[in-house]
Order: C-alpha cells, then structure tokens, then sequence
C-alpha cells in the first residue's frame, strides 16, 4: 500500500506539470482560429474519407449536440461540406474544405513548433529517453484502460477480417466492391493454405471480442508481406496499433524473413504513420482508380 500511495502521488504530481506545459503550448498554439477541440474534430474529419458527425461524436467522445453546432459553424465558416453519404442515405459524409486543410496544416506547423521547443535542447539520447518513457506510460496504461490479448488465428476468423474491410474501408474511405472481392479472395486463400511455421494472422481481442487483424504471407525463401492491418474504430488511440505491427514484424523474425513489404493506399495516414514508425520506408506510389475512388497506391519495404 506505501508503494500505491507514493505512485499515486508522484502520477498526480506528474499530471498537474505535464497539464501546465500543454497549457503553455496550447495558449500559443490557440492563436489561431480555432479551440482546441475545434482543431481535434478538424484533425478527425481530415484522416477519414466519408466521415460522419455520430461516428466522429463516439471516436472523441464529444457530445452530439455540441458537435451538431459546432460543425454548423464550420459550414458556415466554409471549412467543413456535407454531402449524402453513399452508404448509408441516413446520414451525411464531412468533408474539409480547401480553406480548413490550409488552416489545418498551419495549426500542425505551429503545434510541431511548439513542441520542438520542447525538446530542441535535449541531446539524441535524452530525446530516445522521454520518448521511450511516454511509450511505456501509455502501453501500461492502455493495458489497464483497454486490456488486449493477441491471438493466432482460428478457423473462421476470416468471415470476420472479410466482412470488417468491406463495410470499414467502404464507410471510410468510399472503397468500391472490387476492392472487397480482392480482399475476399486473398484472405480465404491465406487462410486455407496458412503454413504455420512461415505465415500467421494474428487477432487483437477485447473481452474475447476481435478489434482488428494483421496477416504475415508467404512470398519467397526471404521476403513476407504485411497485409490485411485494421483496427476498430473504438480499438485506435491505444497504442494497439503499433503493437500489432511489432507483433506481425516479430512473427516474420522469427520465421526467418530477411526482408518484408507491405501494400497500401495514401489515404490511411494513420496506418502509414504506424508504418513509418515501425521502419518501412516507401519506395513507390502509383494513382490509380480500380478501387473506386482515385487513390494513390503505395509499396513500403524493409529489412528486417
């Protein structure tokens, strides 16, 4: 008990002066035009194609009524659009406007400024430190908030990753049928064929319920690829995402892979983020439309 209570002291202590270097930032950072949860929902609607205000409500956990009014102001500003949405005519797709991904991009601009300033005096191995101290506060408490255990795969568990691209990159990001038979057939064919000892799918669950998927195929003697990484919508934020790369990466190490690539569109920042984090580097992007939109693909390689 002595131990919890110093914890606890010292977690307090440490929220009250992180909460104080935000408010620091913050205040810069607000000069703009926009609060902070203004630039937080803005930021939202910029990462997902066909995004929709209940959805955005329950991924940032805003009031509905709040952000009801909040995006009239931004149509009224001219930074966010409304279109029918194409799956699902109960609702709205929001869209930035040219004007809110210039405004946008100048609140990143200053937010990473800001926090620059933060860590330009520390040395390459302080900033490893700090950075590598946050890591680890967030995987211990998203452990505690959002228990996770990752699984292999079990039979059946591809209705599952088939069904959630279908309607998740339909509902996002507006990806045709063509897109959902190519997933269909590639996992089925996987899972079918799953050589244990060279490939794996591996499931995140909460509660014993699935939050996502991640697959190792088999290539040649010395490359894997990465495919079919999703996450549900309430399982982002976590830090399970970085998690499940690491984990798929670490099956392919152990398998004997020296080399892994992956395939992807331009439109999953988040994913591509994760990507970037995890060492792949992209060496080629080409535009193309058999997905149903025009999308850029992109083909991300590392050693490993």
């Amino acid at each position: 008990m002595p131990d919890q209570q110093k914890a606890i002291a010292q977690i307090r202590s440490f929220n009250r002066f992180y909460t104080h270097i935000l408010g620091l930032l913050d205040r810069h950072i607000l000069d703009s035009d926009f609060s902070l949860t203004e630039a937080r929902v803005l930021l939202e609607i910029s990462k997902c194609k066909g995004c929709k205000a209940h959805e955005l409500a329950d991924r940032l956990r805003i009031d509905r009524s709040y952000l009801s009014r909040m995006i009239k102001g931004f149509e009224t500003r001219k930074l966010v659009t409304k279109t029918p949405s194409n799956s699902d005519s109960r609702f709205n797709d929001l869209e930035l406007t040219d004007q809110a991904r210039d405004a946008l991009e100048e609140l990143n601009q200053r937010s990473d400024a800001q926090t620059l300033s933060l860590i330009e005096r520390l040395s390459p191995e302080e900033i490893d430190e700090v950075t590598n101290a946050m890591a680890l506060i967030r995987d211990r408490f998203s452990q505690t908030l959002f228990p996770v255990t990752i699984r292999g795969y079990r039979s059946g568990d591809e209705e599952y990753i088939i069904s959630r691209h279908e309607d998740l990159y339909l509902r996002e990001y507006g990806l045709s049928a063509t897109f959902a038979s190519y997933v269909d057939r590639g996992v089925r064919k996987l899972a079918t064929n799953l050589n244990p000892e060279k490939e794996c799918i591996l499931i995140p669950e909460v509660e014993n319920q699935p939050m996502g998927s991640i697959a190792i195929a088999h290539v040649d003697d010395r490359t894997a690829q990465l495919r079919y990484f999703l996450l549900e919508p309430e399982a982002r934020g976590h830090g399970l995402g970085l998690k499940l790369v690491a984990s798929a990466l670490d099956f392919a190490r152990k398998a004997g892979y020296t080399h892994i690539f992956l395939e992807t569109i331009s439109v999953l920042t988040s994913a591509r983020i994760l990507y970037k984090r995890a060492g792949f580097q992209r060496v080629q992007e080409e535009p193309h439309a058999k997905w149903g939109p025009d999308v850029v693909e992109e083909h991300w390689e590392m050693d490993l």
